[in-house]
């Protein structure tokens, strides 16, 4: 699972990439509509790594949530 999650990261990562290339080519116009072209990318690649979770996406969200909340309670991150 670690493998496949670095996998689903690394494109993450390439699709984040690219969605702030347009953004820097559109010069701050048409962001709605970049971000609904790479809406139903973002959300597939979501559920892939809830999957990977065994969960679905709503449940990975709450853990994502749950364990910023944790570490913000802890003081190592200051906000979330």
């Amino acid at each position: 699972m670690t493998r496949q999650r670095k996998e689903i990261q690394k494109e993450m990562d390439a699709l984040y990439r690219q969605e702030q290339a347009e953004y820097e080519m559109g010069g701050g116009f048409g962001t709605y509509e970049i971000a609904e072209a790479f809406a139903p990318h973002w959300q597939g690649l979501y559920e892939k790594m809830a999957a990977t979770y065994g969960k679905t996406y709503e449940e990975y969200e709450a853990m994502q949530y749950e364990t910023k909340n944790e570490l913000f309670e802890k003081g190592i991150i200051p906000f979330c």
